[in-house]
């Protein structure tokens, strides 16, 4: 057998009490499978937040798995095809829509030729190194004896140049600390951070070791750092690139954004999405980050929106942010935008 490509998947949940999460995935993706369950009727409503999601990251290539159609006859196949088919063609998607069945094998081979076929992305190698972390760990077990520990170790992958063993690296923000400041009868609650500064032991891509790693595929890189402040994913949403080349970091965000004409993924159907307003809760997903975040301010022509965030982010002028608010008691996608400009954090110790 010949390797003609290597694939890493991120694996972005369907329930709706997890759209962040699958929100923070497609952030680091190239293309994108979704998953429809050929004895389910379509579309789910996670299915249509998951279709705006594909949009909202600008997600140029699709491919629809109509999976377990060995649970069903050929008729049903059929016509839950022509209705997948006639539905993406409403949305100017002319994404392939695939027959398989995972449990039995059928048609994987095809679906392997489609993904041999996905253009490769242009790759910006020689630009600064930037890598969004999607999980963090401490691989130390409770019984290793302290001459034997390793350093912290941070999955993610690369966007823009290239990472090499050995090479020092800043993580933004880093350690993140809370400070209050003025009288009780007046207090107000900030954020400063610290930025972690430390070298790459070793990096990893499943069970292949690495000399350098490029943009592309998941990978995991190995440091000197305090494996307490990477264990239980603690730098989820972090940045990693070459010493003093990263975004700053905001707490106060204002971003252009537009929101959706009616809510998708609730029970009620043709529900509109109800404007924003001051001193409203919304939730942010910016990158690998999600961040809760209060509504401070409004503008209009354009549309822009300032939120205080409950959580530092480093992210870059006009990167992509996803926006989602509270309905029928959990998080719900209502719109999406671009980061326009912030207040700088200050980098020091509380």
């Amino acid at each position: 057998m010949q390797l003609l490509r290597h694939f890493s998947f991120v694996d972005c949940p369907g329930h709706e009490v997890l759209m962040a999460t699958m929100l923070n995935g497609a952030a680091i993706m190239d293309a994108a499978l979704l998953l429809i369950a050929a004895n389910e009727p379509f579309p789910q409503p996670q299915t249509l937040e998951h279709l705006k999601a594909v949009e909202i990251m600008r997600m140029r290539h699709l491919i629809v798995l109509q999976n377990k159609i060995d649970l069903v006859s050929e008729v049903q196949a059929q016509d839950q095809y022509a209705h997948i088919r006639d539905y993406m063609d409403g949305l100017g998607q002319t994404s392939p829509i695939l027959p398989i069945s995972a449990q039995l094998g059928f048609n994987i081979n095809f679906l392997m030729e489609y993904l041999a076929h996905i253009p490769v992305p242009v790759r910006q190698l020689k630009e600064a190194v930037r890598m969004s972390v999607v999980r963090s760990f401490d691989i130390n077990r409770p019984s290793e004896r302290i001459e034997d520990l390793q350093g912290g170790v941070a999955g993610g992958t690369l966007t823009q140049g290239i990472l090499k063993v050995d090479q020092l690296i800043e993580i933004r923000p880093g350690r993140v600390k809370s400070c209050t400041n003025g009288t009780a009868a007046n207090r107000t609650y900030n954020f400063v951070y610290s930025p972690i500064r430390t070298h790459v032991t070793s990096l990893r891509a499943e069970n292949n070791e690495l000399k350098f790693a490029i943009p592309g595929g998941l990978i995991a890189v190995c440091t000197k750092v305090d494996p307490t402040q990477t264990r239980q994913d603690k730098l989820i949403g972090n940045v990693i690139g070459d010493e003093g080349t990263l975004p700053e970091v905001y707490c106060e965000v204002e971003v252009e954004y537009t929101l959706l004409t009616e809510m998708l993924g609730v029970k009620e159907s043709r529900k509109k999405v109800q404007k924003l307003d001051i001193g409203q809760s919304l939730q942010l997903n910016v990158g690998t980050l999600t961040a809760g975040g209060r509504v401070l301010d409004l503008a209009t022509s354009p549309p822009i929106v300032k939120v205080r965030l409950d959580k530092p982010v480093c992210c870059c002028i006009m990167e992509k942010v996803a926006i989602s608010r509270v309905e029928d008691v959990t998080f719900r996608l209502i719109g999406w935008g671009e980061f326009r400009r912030g207040v700088p954090l200050t980098s020091g110790e509380c």
